[in-house]
This record gives C-alpha cells, sequence and structure tokens, in this order.
C-alpha cells in the first residue's frame, strides 16, 4: 500500500498537521499545527485532510440541481449563505433517495439517476447552472474561492479553474492552473499596481474617468480586462489558422471559436453580476456596464493586433494628409463579405397559408444549435423546426441536359422480363429491379427521372455558412425567442408579433355562366315547397 505523501496534510482527532519524515513500522513523523516539536505516529491512525481531490461527476447532475434550487429556497426564508448550504446539502440526499436518483444510503447515483443527469447536461442553460454551482461550493471554502478540477475530455486530462471555467491541459496543466490561481489570488490581495497607466488599456486618460464608478465595477475592472486579452488572444491565433478543409485545421478553428464563445458568455455573466451588486441605480449600471465593455474591447483588439482606428479611414488617412477629399469611404475594407446578425424571420407562399418561421445564423455556433435542440424538446408546441436545406452559401453552376446520354435501360433476363437503371460512366446497374406487365414502363419512368436531374458544377463559397430552421407553430418560434433572449444572443426579429393577421378565408368561387338568380331561384321553391311561407 502506498504511503502518505511527504507534505500531505493530515487529521488525527481534532488536530491537524503536517507529515514531514517517514519512519519503520509504518510510522511517520508528524508536525502537529498547535505545538512546535515533531511527533511520531501510527500511519494507520491518520487521515488526510483532503482525502479525495476536487472532481466532477457529470451523472449527479440531477442531484446538484435538486441542491441549487433547495439553496436558493433556503436564502429566500432569511437563513445565511453558510446555513443554506449546509441545509441544501443535507436536505437533497433524502430527496434523491426519496425519488429514486441515489442509492440508499449513499450518493451514487441510479440508472434513473444517470438518465436525468443527461437530460439536465442537455439544456441550453447546462454550462449557467455549472458556474452557479462553483460558485455555490465556494462559499465558505477555506482554501479560497477558486479550485482546480480535473476533467477528461477525450484522450486528454484538462485542468479546469472553476469558477470562471479557465482550463489547462498537456504536460504541466496542473502548474500552469495553480499558478493561474495564485495570479487571481494576488490581483485580488494587492490590487492594482502603481503605474496608473496600466489600469487601462485606454490610458491614463481614461484611468481618471474609473474613480466616479461604483466599488463593485471598479473590483470587476481587472476581470474584464483579462478575458478581453484573453479573447484577442485567441482571435490572434484563429486567424493564424489556414482557411484549409484538412480536418486538423477544421478542428483548430472550432476548438477556438468554442473557446472565444466561452470567453464571451463569461464576460456576459461578469456583466450580469455588476448589474446585481449595483441595484436600482440604472444611470450607475448603464455607465459601469459602457466602461467595463470598453475595457474589455480595448484589451482584446491590443492582444489580436487590431487597430483602433476605423479600417475606412485608416485606408485614407494619407488622402486627408493631402487635402483631398476621400471618394471611396463607403467602400468596405477586405475581401469577407459582412456577417449577418442570426435572426427570426416569417413568411408565407400565398394568401391564406399557415405562415412559416425561420431562424437563421452565418458562420458556426455552439450556443445556437443548442437551444434550437431544448427548444424542440419541449411537448404541446406544435410543429418542431426542421432544417432548411436549400438554404447555402455554396454557388452552383447547373448543367440541365448533361445526364441525358450518361443513364440507359438494361434488359437483365427476358422470362420473366426484368429491366434496370444503367450508368455508362461508372458501368454499373443503379436504382431497383422493373418487372412485370408494366415493368418496363415503370423502368422508363426512373431513367427519365434519372435523366431529368441537372449535374451541378462547384463555383464559389460566398461568406461563412449559412444555416437555416424553420417551423409552422407560432408558440414554438415564440419559445425560441424567449429562450434566445435568456442565453444573451443577439440576433433581429423582421417581424412584429402584434401584427399577426388572422388566417383569412378563401374567397367564394363566381359563377362563370348561367342565371345569376338561379340558385336564389332555387332556394325559394324550396322554402314554398316546405310550406315556409
Amino acid at each position: 500500500m502506498a504511503r502518505i505523501r511527504l507534505g500531505s496534510l493530515i487529521q488525527e482527532g481534532g488536530r491537524s498537521g503536517t507529515v514531514v519524515a517517514h519512519r519503520p513500522g509504518g510510522m511517520v513523523d508528524v508536525r502537529f499545527d498547535d505545538v512546535t516539536w515533531i511527533e511520531r505516529r501510527p500511519e494507520k491512525n491518520l487521515m488526510r485532510r483532503n482525502p479525495a481531490p476536487d472532481y466532477y461527476d457529470p451523472a449527479l447532475e440531477q442531484w446538484r440541481r435538486q441542491v441549487l434550487a433547495i439553496f436558493k429556497s433556503e436564502m429566500k426564508r432569511g437563513s445565511t449563505p453558510e446555513q443554506a448550504k449546509k441545509d441544501a446539502f443535507r436536505i437533497a440526499g433524502g430527496v434523491g433517495h426519496k425519488y429514486g436518483w441515489l442509492k440508499k444510503g449513499t450518493l451514487q447515483p441510479t440508472a434513473r439517476g444517470r438518465r436525468g443527469a443527461k437530460q439536465k447536461l442537455k439544456t441550453a442553460d447546462a454550462r449557467k447552472k455549472r458556474q452557479e454551482w462553483e460558485r455555490f461550493l465556494a462559499i465558505g471554502r477555506k482554501s479560497g474561492t477558486y479550485r482546480i478540477v480535473p476533467e477528461r475530455h477525450g484522450s486528454e486530462t484538462w485542468f479546469i479553474v472553476q469558477p470562471g471555467g479557465k482550463y489547462f491541459k498537456g504536460k504541466g496543466g496542473m502548474r500552469r492552473a495553480k499558478d493561474y490561481v495564485a495570479a487571481l489570488i494576488e490581483e485580488q490581495v494587492h490590487g492594482n499596481p502603481r503605474d496608473t497607466r496600466r489600469l487601462s488599456e485606454r490610458g491614463a486618460g481614461a484611468y481618471r474617468q474609473l474613480g466616479s464608478l461604483p466599488k463593485t465595477a471598479r473590483d470587476l475592472l481587472p476581470d474584464a480586462r483579462a478575458l478581453g486579452r484573453k479573447r484577442g488572444g485567441l482571435a490572434k491565433k484563429l486567424l493564424a489558422v489556414p482557411p484549409s478543409k484538412k480536418q486538423k485545421f477544421q478542428i483548430q478553428r472550432a476548438r477556438l471559436t468554442r473557446q472565444i464563445e466561452n470567453v464571451d458568455e463569461d464576460f456576459r455573466a461578469l456583466l450580469r453580476k455588476v448589474s446585481y451588486g449595483i441595484g436600482e441605480d440604472e444611470r450607475a449600471v448603464r455607465r459601469s456596464l459602457t466602461t467595463l465593455h470598453l475595457e474589455f474591447v480595448a484589451a482584446n483588439n491590443k492582444a489580436s493586433g487590431q487597430s483602433r482606428l476605423n479600417p475606412r479611414r485608416k485606408r485614407t488617412k494619407d488622402i486627408y494628409k493631402a487635402g483631398e477629399t476621400p471618394r471611396f469611404l463607403d467602400a468596405r475594407s477586405g475581401s469577407r463579405p459582412p456577417e449577418m446578425a442570426p435572426f427570426l424571420a416569417r413568411s408565407r407562399e400565398e394568401r391564406g397559408k399557415r405562415w412559416t418561421y425561420t431562424f437563421a445564423w452565418e458562420g458556426r455556433s455552439r450556443k445556437i444549435p443548442r437551444i434550437l435542440k431544448a427548444a424542440n424538446e419541449q411537448e404541446g408546441y406544435g410543429a418542431r423546426f426542421r432544417k432548411v436545406r436549400n438554404v447555402t452559401n455554396v454557388v452552383w453552376k447547373e448543367h440541365p441536359y448533361a445526364n441525358v446520354g450518361r443513364y440507359g435501360l438494361v434488359q437483365v433476363s427476358k422470362r420473366p422480363s426484368v429491366w434496370r437503371v444503367y450508368d455508362n460512366e461508372k458501368k454499373q446497374t443503379l436504382g431497383g429491379i422493373y418487372s412485370g406487365p408494366t415493368g418496363k414502363r415503370d423502368a422508363e419512368k426512373a431513367l427519365a427521372r434519372r435523366q431529368a436531374r441537372a449535374k451541378k458544377e462547384f463555383v464559389e463559397l460566398v461568406g461563412d455558412r449559412i444555416t437555416a430552421f424553420s417551423t409552422t407553430s407560432e408558440s414554438r418560434a415564440r419559445l425560441l425567442q424567449e429562450m434566445l433572449v435568456q442565453e444573451n444572443v443577439n440576433f433581429d426579429v423582421k417581424f412584429k408579433w402584434g401584427s399577426i393577421p388572422k388566417r383569412l378565408a378563401p374567397k367564394p368561387k363566381k359563377p362563370k355562366g348561367g342565371d345569376p338568380f338561379a340558385g336564389l331561384l332555387a332556394a325559394v321553391d324550396k322554402r314554398i315547397g316546405e310550406g315556409i311561407f
């Protein structure tokens, strides 16, 4: 059995200490905190102060959500955070045993608990709930606000600093994570450096404006700058990845894009924290959020190497110096088209038909597909969103008669008569087998369908990939809008919900000919025959 490491924190009864030496016969030397000398103790009687490292078990997500819900309810009743945390742990275990999420007398999840945890982790607010859990664990923690959680991702082990979610991997990942935590603690303890020009990426003049901000916003300025520098570094790495379709480059772009989205989410969480901390003073909240955003953008631009000047103004700067009026101020710089913001639109083919609600976005995103999936999983909202296949950024050139001579008919056997479609280029038969009295006629129809297909030739890609989903259910479209707003996704709505007209009934058809009073006279004759008049 492996022995306790030197330097490990141990506990014996009510005494705490540190292991300083190994001795024969299962004995160790311990320096206890309450005395100045060293005492020898049996190793089997000692208990590690932190016997298990920090970990995160996804299968316990159902139990964690229950703990958070109980904690919030206890806080509303007026309990202190420490007492509410203790009561939440105490009550949530019994709830998990009652409903079958946990095995009796343990915190091990049952099969039902694992299924529930899997569903919880698929929701759109899973990452937000994870950060709430980490902040909840940090309440009253003696080792500090932050902890390092090793998690397995494929064949790699990531050392994630929580709360926050910054991760380190590879050789020396734990060491770099500890250095990062130490830097965070150093920044919190010692505050800002003496050189005021370093306090703001926008210069010392901008720093002089920071003194009038509320304390909550001033305390989070270093975090906003750190997030901006992190995002700028990731953006610089993303631009350095070649625009190739090779798998390794696609993986690099996807990984960097995911990291940038995580940084943006952390910054939005920081803004929400400032808004909640200041309170109902709208003017102070607005000024604080604007300042934090400016510091974040300035740090991002400086780290990514972007110029602070407008690209169009920078391109025409020399023309201004020469005293000439620039004639190309409305021209966009660069070759890439402008990015299309996500939008929700509605349309219908003709009057009287149902509305079709379409949500589309450009580029790659992990958050939007997750929100769409969560919206589709909700029951009772009508038709679900389905992907629109003909919306793409690929430009094709069609050749409508290219397949006329490519396909033909071949008779496989005469008795019985069996026909099939034959591909002259690939030298193989295609499709089904056509036999019987109508076999040849069916084969000719299949051949005509094959020949009618237009051959497509790739031309170019315009901008980033465009993805679109549509539904005919107004209630599901409204649900998607609410979920996007809840997750702070910026998007445009191309219509007004209040202006939705009622479905119009089709107009009655006019008689093409004959006596226009024939129907009226027939109705009168019928009423007379029934003795109504």
